[in-house]
């Protein structure tokens, strides 16, 4: 490996490390955004709580002051109840969006394109995805999902090096094989 592709990998492993790694797909862009944002709000601990209580207060703020006036309610019980509401939906929509993606992961055996999700179902350790162009490497693919849903996986500083360095390693494999990347920083 000579140094300007090492310092790339190195480069790339921070980046996914530190999480501003951001490959964009148009095709999927309502399905990532209401994963992400649904994602953050349950994944951050209490942050992530607060930040998902303002988000709420939007939707829950008019519609108690509306329930308020319609059957004579305290405000505060209004807001505490619409809140629960939407807070149920809410963690109803998580659950659906991260069990289908796991039954669909399960399904093609944990061999899916980490950039499409297009089920590669050849057993070609290294090759270029049919649907979106970009080159992968078999065992990479399935080690990253198999590594992210599993129950056992590695605590803190372990499990943030290994997926960045694998992440880093697809990332270089799909820019290196494929017709290029679609994140125009990323191409050398």
């Amino acid at each position: 490996m000579d140094r300007r592709t090492r310092n790339e990998v190195l480069w790339l492993a921070r980046e996914s490390w530190m999480g501003r790694l951001h490959v964009y797909d148009p095709r999927q862009s309502h399905q990532r955004f209401v994963s992400r944002v649904v994602t953050f709000f349950f994944s951050t601990g209490e942050v992530g709580g607060i930040a998902f209580l303002a988000a709420c207060l939007p939707i829950v703020l008019p519609t108690a002051w509306l329930a308020r006036r319609a059957f004579n309610l305290n405000i505060g019980d209004t807001l505490f109840m619409l809140a629960v509401v939407v807070m149920i939906i809410v963690a109803g929509l998580h659950t659906h969006l991260v069990m289908s993606r796991r039954r669909h992961l399960k399904q093609v055996d944990h061999r899916a394109c980490l950039w499409c999700h297009h089920p590669l179902t050849e057993e070609i350790e290294r090759g270029v995805c049919p649907e979106c162009g970009l080159g992968y490497e078999a065992r990479v693919n399935e080690r990253l999902i198999s590594m992210t849903l599993s129950p056992q996986r590695p605590t803190g500083r372990v499990f943030i090096r290994r997926a960045a360095l694998l992440w880093a390693r697809a990332v270089v494999r799909g820019r290196d094989q494929g017709s290029g990347t679609r994140d125009p920083g990323l191409d050398g």
